[in-house]
């Protein structure tokens, strides 16, 4: 593998552990509750997060907010929205609902 690949998925890596732990943190789960997150990169060059272990009120705490988010309605809407594809960096990327923006940066009316 080279460097430049190691380095860009290392950096891929990192990026995901430090939203991860944003995410977490955003819950209300202290850093030192997970403490194991960190990135990795494979062999072959691909980039991963690690999460370690978790203590079982930390995991149920992470269970119960998937859970309610995966049941919460859809955001009222503020105008059009659009597919657009989001790249993870790893794996698989995935479609995304946005609300289109103008060139300038402006959200069309």
């Amino acid at each position: 593998m080279e460097m430049q690949t190691w380095r860009n998925a290392l950096a891929t890596a990192q990026t995901a552990s430090r939203a991860l732990q944003a995410a977490l943190a955003g819950l209300g789960i202290p850093e030192r509750a997970c403490p194991l997150i960190r990135p990795v990169v494979s062999t072959s060059g691909r980039a991963y997060v690690e999460v370690g272990l978790l203590r079982p009120e930390v995991a149920e705490h992470v269970a119960e907010a998937l859970r309610l988010w995966a049941v919460r309605p859809p955001p009222p809407s503020s105008g059009p929205t659009e597919l657009r594809w989001l790249d993870t960096g790893s794996g698989p990327g995935a479609m995304v609902p946005v609300t289109p923006t103008a060139p300038d940066g402006d959200v069309p009316a």
